[in-house]
């Protein structure tokens, strides 16, 4: 892709991010609004439904500014170096109305131990609530999503028996045939950054697995 063609999709993006947040702005005051002045259990149920849709809102707008600035090639990365199992703890943590909306258990091995990289931590944040995400949106209730680690290789697993449906869409991209914004970002992200990392199938399962940086 050239130059040109990267600023121009950055700059979509941007717009598409902005926009998003703008729009809503609309919607988030009114949902508290109606909150603060009703007591009924059932509408309090469907205004809680619509507060998630907005928080999946709210991350489009921000994925698609941060995509915007990962396809850009002047940016300025800001590196740390941080524990990425740290990341994975608090991302369980930010996802609990989501873990309990769609029924699926996050269980995190025991043996998980530190495991460094150094990136822009917030953009990898983003990236490991899609992990999650992309997951959760397609197991059905009571499905578990097991994170697993290797101390010895310094590898992380992230893995589920979804038939292969997540590892199908991260090939999907990886042919140009998908152009969704949070696979899209997670790649980006990982590459830009030089963490290696794998999506492939098992015996029905998605395995998605992390590498230490060399």
């Amino acid at each position: 892709m050239k130059l040109n063609d990267y600023t121009s999709h950055s700059e979509i993006l941007r717009q598409v991010g902005f926009e998003s947040r703008t729009l809503l702005n609309g919607i988030t005051g009114p949902i508290q609004l109606i909150r603060s002045l009703s007591n009924d259990p059932n509408l309090l149920e469907i205004l809680h439904i619509l507060e998630l849709s907005t928080v999946r809102f709210e991350k489009f707008s921000l994925r698609s500014q941060l995509l915007s600035d990962l396809l850009n090639p002047s940016m300025q990365v800001s590196n740390q170096r941080f524990d990425l199992v740290d990341l994975l703890k608090h991302a369980v943590l930010e996802l609990n109305d989501f873990i309990n909306f769609f029924g699926v258990n996050i269980e995190l091995s025991k043996d998980l131990s530190s495991f460094e990289v150094e990136a822009d931590r917030d953009i990898i944040y983003q990236s490991v609530l899609i992990a999650f995400e992309q997951f959760m949106s397609v197991l059905e209730s009571g499905s578990a999503i097991k994170v697993n680690g290797e101390e010895r290789s310094q590898k992380i697993s992230i893995t589920a028996f979804d038939n292969g449906f997540v590892a199908d869409k991260f090939t999907q991209f990886s042919e140009n045939q998908s152009v969704e914004i949070d696979v899209a970002l997670f790649v980006h992200s990982f590459r830009k950054f030089s963490i290696p990392f794998s999506v492939y199938k098992n015996n029905g399962h998605t395995v998605m697995e992390i590498s230490g940086q060399q």
